[in-house]
């Protein structure tokens, strides 16, 4: 099998949209095993009441028992416990490696787990560096890896359990680490958020068991999902001659910004049905920082091999609102406008060319860092009515809320988000509640088809949350709501409002400015050439049905009795209009045929069960952008993400193993 059918075999398996004969799956390409590991806290201090009565590890034994059904199915499991079996006068050697895995990794089994949970009493000490390690030993090197800590305390041991595990992520090492503070004082919680912090989680604060069981009940569900980018490794090139070949696929490289200049890849990138829509995304996550400017910002572009330009986008890595960021960009080179009398030349170059080439740059930055980031290649057909279908948009949405109505409608339903576009949690349109911890970011998605529109309104906290209550009439909260189209490029309406914010008012919340609805115009596939573009004019996305994401944000805030407290979030989601105008597309060699994308992405995850989450992102307008980059018209509008491999439309997904997923440590 030719490296170009394996990756048309793992883009079937993981979203086909298409209506056609199935790929044969290779058994290579299976997703990666997951596997858990929980590492629960026995040290003495674990005997002291909660403030619901009972001890903290009566509670915490409650709340991860409670947890278990949320862990994926089809997950190994273990569970590793510190502190629980050397009483020992302090910090001696045993007791600095009184630490045990006491149920293996196996597949699932909740029993067998419910009943090592209540075998093991508190004790001892609190050696948590030794613990984290032990257990990513007991993970092993392969699969999605994932350690759940629960502690009540600070290391008491050597070593500093954030170098150690900074020195896991140093040596390349895939893991994923959240940490849990249970009634934690201010030593610990800069512990705990500094070992999540060093290993990709996230820092959860739980004052009680109730806030407890919540949150490893969301932690639980969060397991299964992927690490934020995810593909076949690849290296760019500093010039495109020795370029690497990028066929229909999704790859994993990085992107590096300097203190000393620019710094740039390039990629090739071939074309395999003449007039067909080339579409190269780029996707690349940073987290919040309290001083997020001047961070490199990014600028794609699309060429022909003779340097003719067929598209250009930017997007910035500046975080001004502590939200952290998630910088996308989308080029294309388009299919002919059979409408236009007299195409550009560059439109005619950009359609008919064998091979682009698609190249990177990060600006100079205040910081030197690398970005891990992911590239998604797509070939969209040429579609054969091009002519007839209906006329795009003349106008687009910009910062319109005020006109807008919030679809919110009954009962909000409780889910957790996604962490990324490949993990963004499947919503019908309806009303939703998620909860976000201050910093996070996380996604969700549904379908929208031909002629149809969409909104998305994030309708704010929940101001009888009780932890928001201890806030004053000096603390803000920043809250995001952000759209990406199908090819990932964000498009949001509210080009001016990166965020709305929330002041505490009386008991409540006020709303400062324009609320954060924003509109998905009418998706028509005309769209590419007879409208304009939006956000800040980076994406012309709305050209393709498909699934649309939607991002929701909360920035962390000054208050520091915040940290890590997961805050409920309510937003709503609408789709309205009839199913019209899909093209019709001409396969390599055949008779045009329907789009196939009427019809929603099929999703292994259900429409929303219980639980949370949420991510935003920000790409504010570059106060230096003049316009002067921006290509002819007809040379730079987007398609439908419909890959064309092999005759078969596809729309290209995660691939699975022998693909390589990480999210670069902070």
């Amino acid at each position: 099998m030719t490296r170009r059918h394996l990756l048309s075999a793992a883009a079937a398996l993981a979203l086909a949209a298409a209506s056609v004969a199935p790929v044969a799956a290779d058994e290579s390409l299976a997703p990666e095993q997951t596997k858990v590991v929980l590492v629960l806290d026995a040290s003495a201090s674990m005997n002291e009441p909660d403030p619901s009565g009972v001890t903290k590890l009566e509670a915490a034994k409650t709340a991860l028992i409670g947890a278990l059904g949320s862990l994926p199915e089809d997950a190994d499991v273990g569970l590793r416990v510190y502190g629980a079996t050397v009483d020992g006068p302090g910090r001696t050697p045993a007791e600095c490696a009184d630490s045990q895995l006491v149920h293996p990794i196996e597949p699932l089994d909740e029993q067998g787990l419910t009943a090592a949970i209540q075998s093991f009493d508190a004790v001892g000490e609190t050696p948590i560096a030794y613990s984290l390690l032990e257990a990513a030993k007991d993970l092993g090197p392969d699969g999605k890896r994932h350690i759940i800590l629960v502690s009540d305390g600070e290391e008491r041991c050597v070593p500093d359990p954030c170098v150690a595990i900074q020195d896991i992520s140093d040596a390349g090492i895939g893991l994923q680490i959240d940490t849990v503070g249970f009634g934690v004082g201010d030593a610990a919680r800069e512990q705990l958020k500094c070992i999540a912090e060093a290993g990709a989680g996230t820092y959860y604060d739980a004052a009680d068991a109730g806030t407890l069981t919540t949150t490893l009940t969301t932690l639980s569900t969060r397991t299964a999902r992927p690490f934020t980018v995810q593909g076949t490794p690849v290296e760019g090139t500093p010039t495109p001659e020795a370029a690497p070949l990028l066929e229909v696929g999704q790859y994993v490289d990085t992107s590096a910004s300097s203190t000393q200049g620019t710094t740039t890849k390039y990629y090739r990138v071939p074309r395999t049905q003449p007039g067909s829509t080339i579409r190269v995304s780029m996707i690349g996550r940073l987290p919040t920082a309290k001083d997020g400017v001047n961070r490199g910002r990014w600028d794609w572009r699309l060429s022909t091999p003779d340097g003719i330009e067929c598209s250009s986008r930017w997007a910035l890595a500046d975080d001004r609102q502590r939200l952290g960021v998630i910088a996308t960009g989308t080029v294309v080179a388009v299919q002919l406008d059979p409408r236009a009398q007299q195409p550009t030349k560059s439109a005619e170059a950009c359609a008919e060319a064998e091979e682009l080439i698609y190249e990177v740059t990060r600006a100079k930055a205040k910081t030197a860092a690398t970005t891990d980031v992911e590239i998604r290649v797509t070939e969209e057909a040429p579609a054969a009515d091009a002519a007839s279908l209906p006329d795009g948009v003349s106008s687009v949405p910009t910062s319109n809320a005020d006109q807008l109505t919030s679809p919110a409608s009954g009962t909000p339903v409780n889910v957790v988000g996604g962490a990324s576009f490949n993990d963004a949690l499947a919503v019908e349109p309806g009303t939703y509640v998620t909860d976000i911890v201050p910093g996070e970011l996380v996604l969700f998605k549904t379908h929208v088809g031909w002629g149809q529109e969409a909104i998305l309104a994030v309708d704010g906290p929940d101001p009888t949350f009780a932890p928001l209550q201890g806030l004053g009439p000096n603390d803000w909260m920043s809250v995001a709501g952000n759209v990406y189209a199908p090819d990932l490029s964000q498009m949001d309406s509210l080009e001016a409002q990166n965020a709305a914010r929330y002041r505490v008012m009386e008991g409540g919340f006020d709303r400062q400015g324009s609320p954060d609805i924003n509109q998905v115009p009418q998706v028509n596939f005309r769209n590419r050439w007879d409208s304009p573009r939006m956000y800040f004019s980076n994406s012309d996305g709305f050209a393709m049905a498909g699934d649309y994401y939607f991002a929701v944000g909360l920035g962390e805030l000054r208050d520091e009795k915040l940290r890590g407290v997961p805050v409920p979030i309510t937003f709503s989601i609408a789709v309205t209009g009839e199913v019209q105008g899909a093209p019709e597309y001409v396969e390599a060699d055949a008779e045009p045929r329907p789009s196939p994308t009427d019809e929603p992405t099929p999703s292994s995850e259900p429409t929303p069960e219980p639980t949370e989450a949420a991510t935003a992102t920000e790409i504010p307008a570059d106060p230096t952008d003049d316009g002067t980059d921006e290509p002819a018209a007809e040379a730079e509008p987007s398609g439908s993400a419909l890959p064309l491999i092999g005759g078969a439309l596809l729309v290209v997904g995660a691939v699975g193993a022998g693909v390589y997923a990480v999210m670069r440590r902070r």
